[in-house]
């Protein structure tokens, strides 16, 4: 299967080539993990607006969550149900699910089966927003490069935090 989707891209790139056009395919761009590394680099080129290491790491785990999810596509694939099904996924996460570090080695799939057998509660309004900025800021800015193109599909995913929710 995934070697019959490399056949069709690489046959889209010729026949994109011969007919005049110098667009890379998508299946042929730069993985997300790359674009995400990138990003980050980028934010901390500059002391003056430099992310402190927190928000370094609350990034790399939400890039890291979204890749497995993916497994590691380019980011110009993703769409609006790609980024839903990303978030539906991760809302069944347990709100400690990052504070091990064990855990910040294990794929998504088994974070989630983990979860399921948890009793902690699920990740807070708060820090799903959390999530949906981090994937914004990044399509935004790939887009600014050409890595992108079209709407942000995560934009749409803001949630608004209830009165009684606890923060994470």
């Amino acid at each position: 299967d995934q070697v019959n989707r490399e056949v069709d891209a690489a046959l889209k790139a010729i026949r994109n080539a011969q007919r005049g056009s110098k667009t890379t395919p998508a299946e042929f761009r730069a993985p997300f993990s790359e674009i995400a590394a990138a990003f980050i680099a980028d934010r901390q080129r500059d002391a003056r607006s430099r992310l402190t290491d927190q928000t370094v790491s609350q990034s790399e785990a939400v890039f890291r969550l979204f890749r497995d999810h993916t497994s590691d596509a380019p980011l110009t694939l993703a769409d609006a149900k790609t980024a839903a099904s990303f978030f539906d996924k991760v809302k069944r996460l347990g709100r400690n699910w990052g504070r091990s570090p064990e855990t910040k080695k294990r794929p998504l799939d088994e974070l989630l089966a983990l979860s399921a057998d948890s009793k902690d509660e699920r990740l807070s309004t708060r820090t799903l927003n959390r999530y949906v900025s981090s994937l914004s800021g990044l399509w935004d800015w790939a887009q600014k490069r050409g890595e992108v193109a079209g709407s942000n599909p995560f934009a749409s995913h803001w949630t608004e935090a209830r009165s009684e929710e606890h923060t994470s």
